[in-house]
């Protein structure tokens, strides 16, 4: 399945319908209650123990070039939601959009705003999601703590932890290596 998208501003009582596209094209209405009855943000703070710390991680649709203001209508209800339910628990929060990642940093200074990357994986026309070294600039020219990267990319180019280390900037890995095999890019 491809992505879902409903217009941020439009409440749910409104009414209006959600849809999912296929692979294949086929476009098919997406009923929440029936086809993936996930629970929400507030839910998941009141139901999971409070010591229990979460990456929250925005995600956007990478085929959609969002405007400033919808990014912070979205990003200012996800933080009433944290600010409201998450208590003392650790939160972060992080997001493959540079937009959203910066903007969130600017619209608080409570939670860590970690940059998310894939190191140059693949490639976006979005110059800055290409490299751990735009990662880098991204996220000490707007003040984020750090960057999540896939495992991959750290060991192409292990030069950049140290100018993550220098830049004072905390990194997370995820993915796996081949095999499953864990490990750290000065062997440790």
């Amino acid at each position: 399945m491809n992505s879902v998208h409903m217009d941020p501003k439009m409440k749910l009582a409104e009414g209006k319908s959600l849809f999912r596209k296929t692979k294949d094209g086929r476009i098919f209405e997406w009923k929440v209650e029936e086809d993936a009855p996930f629970c929400t943000l507030q839910e998941v703070f009141q139901k999971v123990d409070d010591t229990m710390g979460f990456n929250v991680e925005l995600k956007f649709d990478d085929s959609i070039i969002y405007k400033e203001e919808e990014l912070k209508h979205i990003l200012q209800v996800i933080l009433q939601v944290a600010f409201e339910h998450a208590k003392e628990r650790p939160v972060i929060f992080s997001s493959f959009q540079p937009d959203a990642a910066l903007l969130m940093r600017k619209l608080q200074s409570t939670y860590p705003v970690f940059f998310l990357t894939n190191g140059g994986s693949e490639i976006y026309t979005d110059v800055r999601r290409n490299s751990l070294d735009e990662a880098v600039k991204i996220c000490t020219e707007g003040g984020l703590q750090g960057i999540v990267s896939e495992v991959k990319a750290v060991f192409r180019n292990p030069g950049a932890v140290t100018r993550i280390k220098e830049a004072r900037l905390s990194l997370i890995t995820y993915g796996q290596l081949k095999g499953g095999t864990h490990a750290t890019p000065d062997g440790n």
